[in-house]
Parts: structure tokens; sequence; C-alpha cells
């Protein structure tokens, strides 16, 4: 026979455990989480109930597995992509970097008057392979092997330098002296003049003078643009990059060395071309 105490505990526990079980049952039949209804479902069978139940354990394990993967790699590299909502106005981006070549590499009238066998003349052949193709037995000729001339030093003594080359340059709308915007740099492509691309000394270094480069953008349009007016000086063709005359053009970003012979595009003589670049911004965070 048991106590009133006793039964008032048994009363309580039964009362605790119809009040748990029914707010279990009425979350299991309202709750959005697949699967979880049908334990509720008077209708089904034992075995149905067992296998919608180790199906949702299963997913469970699934999404915790994929998200312990997820914050780990977070945690060990912490970048996180996303779209900024701020609009940026096109006055603070960058003009891109412009390098121009001419597809010719020498000039006629300074290469002219090498003899045969000479150390330009051999420096000649190999640059152009203008007149005997150029090949590892002829490294082992005496011009080639006790050959003192820098590559670099003959191309630029003897490519057409930028100021005969470049005629006029605007920039939205306002005349420019050529040789204030661009330099001559030596590319895969010979020598080509460049605009706007940060000075090797400062290529990999993080430092860099306030306001040193790059130019901004000043507008959208051609005639917020640069314009360029070339001169191939066809008469002074020696031997080209193609089989044709004309200009190679590479534009990029400022902090990237330019491969003018890989990502170059060709430009004809005696005519117009206009390019149209679409700007993409890429940000980090200084801990980045």
């Amino acid at each position: 026979m048991a106590y009133p105490t006793q039964r008032r505990k048994l009363k309580r526990r039964k009362q605790l455990e119809i009040y748990c079980l029914g707010n279990l049952k009425k979350y299991l039949q309202e709750t959005t989480l697949h699967g979880l209804k049908y334990l509720a479902d008077s209708s089904l069978t034992n075995w149905e109930k067992l296998f919608f139940f180790s199906a949702f354990v299963l997913c469970f394990i699934a999404v915790v597995h994929l998200t312990v993967n997820i914050y780990a790699k977070w945690d060990s590299t912490p970048v996180m992509i996303g779209i900024s909502p701020q609009p940026t106005s096109i006055e603070k981006l960058p003009l891109p970097a412009l390098v121009l070549c001419n597809m010719n590499q020498v000039m006629y009238s300074k290469v002219v008057n090498y003899t045969k066998g000479s150390k330009e003349d051999a420096l000649l052949q190999y640059l152009c392979y203008s007149e005997i193709a150029y090949d590892s037995k002829k490294a082992n000729l005496k011009e080639f092997k006790n050959n003192d001339l820098e590559l670099a030093k003959f191309i630029i003594a003897h490519s057409q330098p930028c100021s005969r080359m470049m005629i006029a340059c605007i920039i939205g709308s306002v005349a420019y002296n050529c040789s204030e915007l661009f330099r001559e740099v030596v590319t895969d492509e010979g020598l080509c003049c460049a605009f706007n691309t940060l000075h090797p000394n400062f290529l990999y270094k993080a430092n860099l003078p306030p306001k040193y480069y790059p130019r901004p953008t000043l507008g959208t349009g051609i005639a917020m643009g640069v314009s360029v007016i070339l001169n191939a000086e066809v008469d002074e063709y020696y031997c080209s990059t193609s089989n044709s005359a004309g200009f190679k053009v590479n534009l990029g970003t400022p902090i990237n060395r330019p491969l003018v012979g890989e990502t170059g595009v060709i430009v004809p003589l005696g005519a117009t071309t206009s390019f149209r670049i679409d700007a993409q911004i890429s940000q980090s965070s200084p801990a980045i």
C-alpha cells in the first residue's frame, strides 16, 4: 500500500511525462525538419517510423560533418569573399597599364653596315633569325661563345625609340608630351613604350611613395581615355616578330609585368583602333 506522499510523487511524474510527451508529439507534427513529422503519425508502423528516424539521424551527422570541415577551413584560412554593396566612382579607378611595341626588332639604318661574323651580326642573327636560322650549333661559334655584348643594351641601341614611334599623346582631350607619359622598357617583344606601369624598382616592394602611381581614370568614353598616334617607320623595318608590319598592344594592371609576346593584341597600320575596358575591383583586409 502506497503512502499519500508516494502517490502524489507518482501522480506528478505521470503528469510530467504526459506533458512532455504531448509537447514532443506536437513539436514533431509542426516542425519543418523533414522526416520528423512522420514519427508522430499514428498511421505509420514502427518500422516506417524507424526508417524516417534513421534517415534524419544520418542527415544530421552529414550536416555536422560538413559544418565542422567548413569551420576548420575558415579557422585555418579566414578569407570570406563577397560583393561590396557600395558603388565605386570610375574616377577612383586607375587607368590600365598600356604597353606599345613596334613589331620591328631593329632599325634597318642602324644594322645594315654590320659585317658577317662580327659580334653585332651574331646578336642580330640571334634576335631576328634573319638569314640563317639560329640553332644549338651556332652557339659554339666564336662570335657567340666569346660575345661580350649584352642583348638588352643591343636592343635599346638598335630599336626604334619611343620619341620616334609616338607622334601625339592625348588624355581626356588634353595633349601631353609623350616622353612625360611613356618610358622605354625591354619586354619579350623587344623595346616597348610603357604607360602607367609601376617602375621595376618598386615592382616587388610593398612600401611605395605616396601618390606614386597610377594615373587615375578621368571618366568614361573615348574622349576621356588615352589616345596615341604612332609611326611605325616601315622603311626602317629589318625583321619583325610576325610576318607583317604593325604594333602590339598590351593592356593590364599597373603592378603586373607585361608579357606582350603572349598577351599582346596586334594593331594594323593605317587604321584607328579602340579598346574598351571593363574594370573589376578586388579588395582584401589588411590582415590578409
